[in-house]
């Protein structure tokens, strides 16, 4: 990636609503169904307060920023959300803005979120990721998932928190 197009990681802040607006403006309608599993065309009020205010202990979220770019757009989120009936596994979502996909963005956010999964001790990530999804697919598969559901179109995938973060 050339100096104009240069990533920086950090975790989400609470004042990134406008920028986590930005990119989600910034997606393709296929981009978004795939992330939200359904139509979406803006994220409420609420949605952005939920996914830019988050703990860090059962809620944790990374950004892919442009650092060269005014205003330090975001190229990619990722997150992960504890589950209140199993504690040692959390919900994935990952989201790359289009014009970035397919460069490790991806992969990038989910390494940060395996190691902070990790240190709060968090053993499985579970997806729900469209059948047509290949890349979310691939990049799951490629760190050992497992599918242990499948729903109108959708496998729930599972994969093992340290075989992301290599240290299996």
């Amino acid at each position: 990636m050339d100096a104009q197009r240069a990533i920086g990681f950090r975790p989400i802040q609470a004042d990134d609503a406008e920028r986590l607006v930005g990119a989600f403006e910034r997606l393709s309608a296929r981009s978004r169904y795939r992330r939200f599993l359904a139509p979406v065309n803006a994220l409420s009020e609420t949605e952005v307060r939920q996914f830019t205010e988050v703990d860090f202990v059962d809620h944790v979220a990374w950004v892919a920023e442009l650092v060269c770019e005014p205003g330090r757009p975001f190229a990619g989120v990722g997150r992960w959300i504890r589950s209140r009936a199993d504690p040692a596994v959390a919900e994935l979502a990952l989201t790359v803005v289009d014009a970035y996909q397919r460069q490790g963005l991806g992969t990038a956010l989910l390494k940060l979120l395996a190691e902070a999964a990790l240190q709060r001790g968090v053993q499985w990530f579970e997806g729900t990721v469209l059948g047509e999804n290949q890349p979310m697919r691939a990049l799951l598969y490629a760190y050992g998932a497992v599918q242990v559901g499948y729903d109108m179109g959708a496998y729930v995938l599972r994969v093992r928190v340290a075989s992301v973060a290599g240290t299996l």
